[in-house]
């Protein structure tokens, strides 16, 4: 395999999640929309929350999931490339230089105990978008809540 690459984080200031039983709930507040990760995302989000490289989320995808290496590993790679997309995550430089070698293997385990596989999907929400960008919560600083920005 070639170099582990970015490690990947949720962009904290911009972004706001809630998981729930299979599906993860994130706002970006910057563009007022929001998102709804399925089962497989939730998998990789909890991964990510951690600090996750592609490989990382591809052997979490492989431990949960009936997936091979090679189309987990794809899954990760576009799901991570939609996510940054989206400013949802960002490369972490810190958490990557802290990170020990050898990362995570992609050892699924036996596949009766794993779920069926479905490549993950980011659903995009737009209907909400207005009334987010009107709270001003997410703008809050030392200062109070709120302060109108000059």
């Amino acid at each position: 395999m070639s170099a582990p690459g970015p490690v990947h984080v949720p962009h904290r200031r911009d972004v706001a999640h809630e998981a729930f039983d299979d599906e993860v709930i994130l706002i970006h507040f910057p563009s007022g929309k929001y998102f709804r990760l399925d089962a497989p995302g939730r998998v990789a989000w909890a991964a990510i929350e951690a600090g996750a490289t592609a490989d990382d989320v591809a052997a979490t995808f492989a431990r949960a999931f009936d997936v091979g290496g090679g189309e987990a590993h794809d899954a990760a790679q576009a799901f991570l490339a939609e996510l940054r997309a989206h400013g949802l995550v960002l490369a972490d430089p810190v958490a990557e230089a802290r990170r020990p070698s050898g990362a995570a293997g992609a050892d699924g385990g036996p596949a009766a105990s794993r779920a069926p596989w479905q490549r993950p999907r980011v659903e995009v929400f737009t209907d909400l978008e207005q009334l987010f960008l009107v709270d001003p919560i997410h703008d809050v600083d030392a200062t109070g809540w709120p302060h109108a920005k000059p």
